[in-house]
């Protein structure tokens, strides 16, 4: 994992996930100078862009983000690891803490709101089954849930059906036996919530709503269920499932338990998708495993730790799954997002059928194979992210090191490390800290490539907005008008923002002309601008 970390540069995703915080770094204020919804994850990610930036600047931040994310999915494997290793015993339990190390969300190893999401969601719903099971430290793991859940909410507030649900079962598992339980969740949750309301106003909150949902309104509507279930049926493994059900009554037999325990090692890999199909491998491996926790607990339901776990853990995760599904513009297999943890209660419950058989073998010696599943899993998930690297070229083709600024460290195409540097250097002879600069359209990475501070309701890209919302954006580039303005227009986008482009034309000169670009600078002042609009 650590190998792979500085091949790619992404000017998309990836670069809008720091250009976020790093806008606040500048001085800008979250929710008014930027009205992009999908933006409260920054808020976690902010202390430690401006900690590095205090240190260093802007150079290597790109690479620093990524051994963070790292660090961070290590961190929510050692959270598992702590809570399950007296349970499942402590060599299946780090096989098992793995999984959410390897699983990475479109190959992209950044502090984004997936990743902070998804590493908080899958260590607050252990940590409150862990509650339940525990009796020295219940009240601090389940405090702990509720912080985890509510951070979660903050990073991507399509958890909160998820976070909902779970607070529902952990309300009906605890409130006869343990209220203080509860209590202390609820806390927990509430300490989150009060935070981030001292970080962001309600008024705010509402123009950011209404920019990024005025083109589409449906994106969260109900009939997008419809086409969950439709393209889950598409893409879904369906064939190898009827194989998987076979296997599975074949498992139950009396007469082979141990060689139906040996056939269940190789159930991940009904879930095979190819790396180099698509970025959204990792997470179509994780719905697809998830979805065979119904399966699977029909045959431990006996238990008490199985029912907890199913109830508790894999339905609060497929409200999630649901609700990341239905708010992403990659519909089905962004539901695998929510449901990691309950991909993660398949492999416990696969765990719990595997010890049942091999002990009505009468076979101890079998017990290593436990591990064939997890390492499987962790191995699918994890060659998704050695071959598939996002935005850029395949790994063997990034030959280029970035030696200066902010993607320094990482490794590129020759071109696109040309073009990185020609640009650098054109903004250099430009930089006025003072001032303001825009780039147009769609190219985050631009804004981590200077300390102008952004003239532009978002730094992620104006023309995935109705009209009416890329006006306001260049009200909003008109608003900051200054002498020392700098504009920069992206020659490789097929599309353009015509108002926007009209007024740069109009009111400013070219004084670069690149292949991948053109950089602009006002040239009438801003009172003639004035009297133009008046005439």
């Amino acid at each position: 994992m650590a190998w792979r970390l500085p091949y790619g540069i992404s000017f998309w995703d990836e670069s809008f996930y720091v250009a976020l915080p790093y806008r606040y770094v500048l001085g800008d204020q979250i929710f008014k100078d930027d009205l992009m919804l999908a933006q409260t994850f920054s808020l976690i990610s902010l202390p430690f862009v401006r900690g590095y930036h205090a240190l260093f600047g802007v150079t290597g931040l790109m690479l620093f983000m990524r051994v963070l994310s790292l660090l961070f999915s290590i961190s929510v494997a050692g959270v598992l690891y702590f809570l399950l290793r007296k349970r499942l015993g402590k060599n299946y339990a780090l096989l098992f803490a793995l999984v959410p190390i390897a699983f990475v969300p479109f190959s992209i190893a950044n502090l984004s709101y997936n990743t902070w999401a998804i590493g908080f969601w899958t260590a607050g719903v252990f940590l409150g089954w862990s509650a339940l099971q525990s009796k020295s430290k219940a009240s601090w793991l389940a405090l702990l849930a509720g912080l985890a859940q509510g951070i979660s909410v903050i990073a991507h507030p399509s958890f909160v059906p998820g976070v909902g649900t779970y607070a529902l079962f952990f309300l009906l598992l605890t409130w006869r036996r343990n209220k203080s339980l509860f209590l202390a969740y609820v806390l927990g949750g509430a300490l989150t919530a009060a935070w981030l309301f001292t970080q962001v106003s309600l008024s705010d909150l509402e123009r950011a709503k209404e920019f990024s949902f005025s083109e589409n309104n449906n994106r969260l509507a109900w009939p997008k269920l419809f086409s969950l279930v439709r393209d889950f049926y598409y893409w879904g493994p369906s064939k190898p499932w009827v194989f998987f059900l076979s296997l599975l009554t074949f498992a139950t037999a009396r007469y082979r338990p141990s060689a139906a325990a040996i056939l269940l090692c190789f159930t991940p890999l009904l879930c095979w998708v190819a790396p180099v199909q698509t970025s959204l491998g990792a997470l179509q491996i994780s719905l697809y495993f998830a979805l065979l926790g119904p399966f699977f607990f029909v045959f431990t339901a006996q238990t008490a730790v199985a029912r907890h776990l199913f109830f508790l853990v894999w339905i609060p995760s497929l409200a999630a799954g649901i609700a990341t599904g239905m708010s992403s513009t990659n519909h089905t297999t962004m539901a695998g997002l929510g449901m990691l943890p309950a991909a993660l209660v398949s492999l416990f419950l696969l765990y719990l059928i595997q010890s049942r058989l091999i002990k009505e073998a009468g076979r101890p010696s079998l017990g290593w194979i436990r591990a064939t599943a997890p390492v499987l899993l962790v191995l699918l998930f994890l060659s998704h992210f050695l071959l598939m690297v996002y935005g850029d070229g395949s790994v063997p083709t990034l030959t280029a090191k970035m030696k200066t600024g902010v993607y320094s460290g990482l490794y590129t195409t020759p071109a696109r490390a040309r073009f990185l540097g020609e640009l650098s250097a054109d903004l250099s002879t430009l930089e006025n800290a003072g001032s303001h600069i825009l780039f147009y359209d769609a190219f985050p990475a631009g804004y981590l490539m200077t300390s102008m501070r952004p003239a532009t309701p978002t730094v992620w890209n104006c023309i995935q907005f109705s009209q009416t919302e890329r006006n306001q954006c260049l009200r909003y580039y008109q608003g900051k008008l200054a002498g020392s303005n700098v504009v920069v227009k992206m020659k490789h986008e097929p599309t353009e923002d015509r108002e926007l482009d009209s007024f740069v034309q109009r009111y400013h000169q070219e004084v670069r002309n690149r292949e991948d670009y053109s950089i602009y600078s006002l040239k009438k002042e801003i009172n003639q601008i004035d009297e133009d609009r008046r005439g």
